[in-house]
C-alpha cells in the first residue's frame, strides 16, 4: 500500500493551512503518516485560529489528535452509518481517561452527521462539513464545522517542557548508567537549555555499556555523550524517513 502524507494533501487546500501547519509543529502528521488507516477531521482557519490563539501548543497537540481516527471513513461510509464510537489518536497516548480517547458519531437525519466526544456528558456540537480527500480505504479527509470539545482537554494545564525530570525519565526507561553519565559529564545542563524547543534522545541501555570494546567513560568529551541527541521530537518513522540535525550542531562545548 502506498504510503500517504497528510502535509502533502493539506498543502493543495488554503482552507485548512493553520490546521496544517500545527500538524506539523506538533509532529501528529507523523502519526498520521505513519498509520494505514486512518480519517483526519479538520478544522477551518477560523476555528484553528481560536484553538490557537488560546492554549499553548501541549493543548492544542491533545486536541487535534481527538480529531484523527484510527479506522477509515469517507462520505459514502459516513453517510451509511446509523451510529459509531471510533478509536481517536489520543486514546494511543494513555493520557486518556472516561471515554475522553473515542469519538461518537451520530446520523442527525436529512443528510447531516454529527461528531462529539464519547465521554459523558459531551455536548453535539460538531457535524460533517464536506469530504475533502480520501486514498481508499488509506486516509480520508473531512471538514467538520467545530471542534470536538472533550472535557478536561481545553482546561487542563499544561507544564513547560523545562518542568520535566530529564533524568528521571531516562531512569524509568531503565538506561541508570547514561543517566550518571549526562550528570557528571555536564550534558544534563545542555538538555535542559534546549529542550523546549524537542528533543530526542537515543539513549543506551545498562547492557550497551558492558560491551567489551566499550571506550573509557571517565575520558568521553561532552561532544561525544551529545551526539545521540537529535534536535526536535522524533517518532520512529520520522528517523527512518529523513535526516535529522544532532544537538551537537546546534549547541557550543
Amino acid at each position: 500500500m502506498k504510503a500517504h502524507n497528510i502535509t502533502e494533501i493539506l498543502s493543495s487546500f488554503p482552507d485548512y493551512t493553520l490546521f496544517n501547519s500545527y500538524l506539523t509543529q506538533t509532529r501528529l502528521c507523523d502519526e498520521i503518516n505513519s498509520r494505514e488507516t486512518i480519517t483526519v477531521l479538520v478544522l477551518n482557519e477560523t476555528s484553528m485560529s481560536i484553538l490557537a490563539s488560546k492554549h499553548p501548543l501541549s493543548i492544542v497537540k491533545a486536541e487535534l489528535s481527538i480529531h484523527i481516527l484510527l479506522d477509515y471513513f469517507d462520505a459514502a461510509k459516513l453517510h451509511d452509518l446509523a451510529t459509531a464510537t471510533v478509536t481517536t489518536l489520543y486514546q494511543t497516548t494513555g493520557e486518556a481517561e472516561n471515554g475522553v480517547g473515542f469519538v461518537n458519531i451520530t446520523d442527525l437525519q436529512g443528510g447531516k452527521v454529527g461528531f462529539r466526544s464519547a465521554a459523558p456528558g459531551s455536548a453535539l456540537d460538531s457535524t460533517y462539513i464536506k469530504e475533502v480527500k480520501k486514498v481508499p480505504y488509506s486516509i480520508a479527509v473531512l471538514e467538520i464545522s467545530e471542534l470536538i470539545i472533550a472535557p478536561g482537554i481545553l482546561n487542563s494545564s499544561a507544564g513547560s517542557a523545562s518542568d520535566v525530570n530529564i533524568t528521571d525519565v531516562i531512569v524509568k526507561a531503565g538506561c541508570i548508567t547514561f543517566a550518571s553519565l549526562i550528570v557528571e559529564t555536564g550534558v544534563l545542563n545542555v538538555y535542559r537549555k534546549v529542550v523546549n524547543t524537542g528533543l530526542t534522545i537515543f539513549a543506551p541501555s545498562n547492557e550497551a555499556f558492558k560491551a567489551s570494546n566499550l571506550p573509557d567513560l571517565s575520558k568521553l568529551t561532552n561532544a561525544e555523550v551529545i551526539v545521540g541527541t537529535c534536535v526536535g521530537h522524533s517518532n520512529i518513522n520520522r528517523i527512518l524517513d529523513a535526516c535529522i540535525e544532532i544537538l551537537m550542531s546546534r549547541v557550543e562545548m
